[in-house]
């Protein structure tokens, strides 16, 4: 299934096809941004991130920091690696902020993680940030496994909003089908 469009902002997904009832909802998913693909399709039997997409549609309108403001994307990734993760370019830094420090800028800061540490297919395609500087386009920043490069991708609000809102259905959906038994009774 594809929700969006793969030009602009989509997630493509599938329930794995041997799944049989009752189960739990099993797939893959990939999220593609201006052509780009962001996800590893060939990853079987991975949880579906409905939780992330549905916190995504829901806050993607306020995410942005005034601190960002005049900043490159380089450097509001390099920004937000260093908060969230203690890495800088790659290596690992000293963080100068006291405990109290880290634990507040956590949940003001975690709302920009995007695909990281969400599902085992967005494992292998490095760090990425989502951020909303205008309430209307949409800018994610990814930075590649080697942490070399890194790629902005743009869309807009309403394409991640609908794209989020149509997988969430097909998911309940799948949900449903898959937690009732429908197989005939077997006669011994």
């Amino acid at each position: 299934m594809l929700f969006g469009h793969k030009e602009d902002f989509a997630i493509e997904a599938m329930v794995e096809p041997d799944l049989i009832p009752p189960s739990s909802v099993w797939g893959r998913t990939r999220i593609w941004c201006e052509g780009t693909p962001l996800g590893d399709y060939s990853k079987e039997h991975c949880g579906l991130p409905s939780e992330h997409l549905e916190e995504l549609y829901r806050d993607l309108p306020t995410l942005w920091h005034k601190g960002f403001e005049g900043m490159s994307d380089a450097d509001i990734f390099r920004y937000l690696d260093a908060s969230l993760y203690g890495y800088r370019d790659g290596g690992e830094i000293d963080d100068d902020r006291n405990l109290m420090q880290s634990v507040q800028d956590g949940p003001k800061l975690g709302s920009f993680i995007f695909l990281t540490n969400w599902e085992e297919m967005f494992d292998r395609e490095g760090k990425a940030f989502i951020l909303c500087p205008d309430g209307k386009m949409v800018r994610i920043i990814v930075q590649s496994l080697d942490q070399l490069t890194y790629r902005s991708l743009t869309t807009s609000v309403v394409a991640v909003q609908m794209a989020c809102e149509s997988f969430s259905s097909w998911l309940k959906e799948e949900s449903v089908r898959l937690s009732t038994n429908n197989r005939a009774p077997t006669h011994t």
